[in-house]
């Protein structure tokens, strides 16, 4: 892949001298991928642990000494960046795609920015001050050096600008590097989905802004490809703007990747496109991705799915599921909460299941299950968590024996499933789900044996 190669032919290059440079750009891109991208961590590592060269030099004593000064490399430079990419894309479009470019590519196209433009709208410099400033913007993009240092710099190069404007002049530059390297990988995701993406100006919201810029933030979301009202089609709008450009490559309007009746969401997907998908994102679970784009696409188009939606619901029944639940006990972050809601929304559009569903239930706490232990006959048994079940008895008690804490088996008489078979990563169970807040009477209470050891079950039936 792109990445991979590109990484290669820089170590290549650095590998001779173990230089400075050589530790910033391993090291950093290593480390950025591992916290920011962590579904292709183990695609990238196994990838690199295959490089002779590159192997040898990434003993644990080697990784000991460089720690630190990897640490001090983060700090100045790429922390904010990144947050701020992976922020923008989790919120107002699909972060899974920002995978495909790691921080490498991104700096990569920054520095090409610098070196071939920066400084080209400041007014009154020749050409020599203008390659002077260019210099200086890229080397400090490729160091990763904070504003600051930027800044003292350019002040110190031309001593007649002034910490001030040698400041503003650091932040107006990186920030057209990054914005320029941000649209050049939302352009390629677009190319490679065939989709034309959205766009959305965003300003400070104070007193100093311009108010042709709050023209363009009325403007709300655009097409990626049309100007903005001040015939920008990127942020900044002008120099010293302060502004910033939102990329999203959902339509706002729909929820959808595609809009019309042929790319109808996944569910259109050509047998071409899913391929060229696998191909590009390749580190996703390829069961995952079968479920999802081949065997889910009817399932996803029926119900009218969202993106975000068929993720989720897909996910449930893979890790993402245990995380859901945590996320109602308060252990998981406020980032998780979107997660949740896609999902429920999800769930509200799949019509209700009757039967009897078998469900090797998890106590979360001891608490928990001391409770269950107490249940009697006629009590009030409120579901307090998303939880998986089945038509088949033995799947629940397969589930039922894998618990922390202990565990019962219910016996589920009711009209409240939602099936999600045709998309669960485990369709072969015939999987349902009950969602948090339904209530059930306890009908009965018995006793079973299971490989010489004795379970309790409990059958609930609706309370209404």
């Amino acid at each position: 892949m792109k990445q991979i190669t590109l990484l290669k032919e820089k170590t290549e290059e650095l590998l001779q001298n173990k230089s400075e440079k050589y530790v910033k750009v391993f090291f950093s891109f290593l480390e950025e991928v591992r916290k920011y991208f962590k579904k292709q961590s183990f695609f990238y590592i196994n990838s690199l642990s295959n490089y002779p060269e590159l192997k040898k030099t990434t003993d644990d004593d080697f990784l000991e000494k460089i720690k630190p000064l990897f640490e001090k490399i983060y700090n100045l430079g790429q922390k904010k960046q990144l947050e701020k990419l992976n922020e923008n894309l989790k919120m107002y479009g699909y972060s899974d795609f920002v995978s495909k470019y790691d921080i490498l590519i991104k700096n990569e196209e920054a520095i090409k920015y610098a070196e071939n433009r920066a400084g080209e709208f400041i007014e009154g410099i020749n050409q020599t001050t203008q390659k002077q400033i260019s210099e200086i913007i890229s080397n400090g993009i490729k160091e990763s050096k904070d504003i600051h240092t930027i800044a003292s710099e350019i002040n110190n190069t031309f001593l007649n600008y002034g910490l001030f404007r040698a400041t503003l002049i650091a932040q107006q530059e990186t920030a057209m590097a990054y914005n320029h390297a941000t649209r050049k990988m939302i352009d390629n995701f677009a190319d490679d989905l065939d989709v034309e993406g959205w766009k959305r100006a965003v300003t400070q919201k104070d007193s100093s802004v311009r108010d042709s810029h709050r023209t363009n933030e009325a403007e709300g979301r655009i097409p990626k490809n049309q100007v903005f009202s001040t015939g920008h089609d990127n942020a900044p709008f002008g120099y010293f703007c302060r502004c910033d450009v939102i990329y999203s490559l959902v339509n706002p309007e729909t929820g959808k990747l595609y809009d019309n009746e042929e790319y109808d969401f996944w569910g259109g997907y050509s047998d071409e496109q899913i391929e060229k998908f696998n191909e590009n994102f390749g580190f996703l679970k390829k069961d995952f991705l079968d479920n999802l784009f081949i065997e889910g696409k009817d399932f996803i188009k029926k119900y009218n799915l969202t993106i975000e939606e068929a993720i989720t619901l897909q996910s449930f029944s893979g890790n993402t599921y245990h995380s859901f639940n945590e996320g109602f006990f308060g252990k998981m972050d406020g980032n998780f909460t979107s997660g949740i809601k896609f999902f429920i929304n999800a769930l509200n559009k799949i019509e209700n299941s009757s039967g009897t569903f078998f469900r090797g239930h998890k106590s979360y706490t001891k608490q928990e299950m001391d409770f269950l232990d107490k249940l009697q006959i006629g009590d009030i048994y409120e579901n307090k968590h998303f939880f998986s079940s089945s038509e088949d008895k033995e799947t629940g008690i397969d589930f039922m024996k894998k618990e922390k804490f202990g565990a019962v088996l219910f016996e589920i008489n009711t009209k409240k499933a939602k099936k999600i078979k045709d998309i669960s990563n485990i369709s072969a169970e015939n999987e349902f789900i009950f969602i948090p807040g339904q209530t059930f009477k306890v009908e009965k209470i018995d006793f079973f044996e299971n490989d010489n050891k004795i379970y309790k079950k409990i059958t609930l039936s609706d309370l209404n």
